[in-house]
């Protein structure tokens, strides 16, 4: 006998290996079956009904999750929106608010009192999201006593808005003379 099997046994060594006996033969020193690991004795594994049990539950648990997730992503996606929004809006302020006061006063006064688009300061037609500058001359002290703003208006003080054309999309803010370089 050598290494636990007859001489005429044609056992390979991958069987040897694997603990398959050789044919016929009831007393190999080779293991019969080789335990499973981490189960209990006797215990084989999950059947096949507790396998589709449980794939149910999780599929039952994941519905409200992918839901609580899906909620998520979309606001993500509308907070990138406003946030662009109000990146563009933020922009056109800031360079209409860097131009010299008697620039905006020139403006102002050419649009003749009204609150009216300065096409000299919005975007050209056409552009995506274009942003539209309107400006005033604004009555800070209503020494005329009629409410509107735009009427009466102070030497010094200017209405300025940046609206995003097709939306209610804006900024506003009011500038002083001497307040700006």
């Amino acid at each position: 006998m050598r290494g636990g099997h007859y001489a005429g046994d044609r056992v390979s060594a991958v069987d040897r290996v694997a603990g398959v006996n050789a044919p016929g033969r009831a007393n190999c020193r080779c293991p019969r079956s080789v335990p499973a690991v981490g189960f209990a004795p006797g215990q084989r594994g999950f059947s096949y009904v507790e396998v589709l049990v449980a794939t149910f539950i999780m599929a039952i648990a994941l519905v409200p999750a992918i839901e609580a997730l899906q909620g998520g992503i979309q606001a993500t996606a509308i907070h990138g929106e406003r946030a662009e929004i109000h990146y563009r809006l933020t922009g056109k302020m800031e360079e209409m608010l860097a131009r010299p006061f008697a620039e905006l006063g020139q403006q102002a006064d050419a649009v003749d009192g009204n609150t009216a688009i300065v096409e000299a300061f919005s975007d050209t037609v056409g552009t995506d999201l274009r942003r539209l500058v309107y400006l005033a001359r604004l009555d800070g002290d209503n020494a005329d006593a009629d409410n509107n703003p735009f009427t009466g208006a102070d030497d010094g003080l200017i209405w300025l808005q940046v609206r995003l054309e097709g939306t209610d999309d804006s900024l506003e803010t009011v500038v002083r003379d001497g307040l700006v370089p």
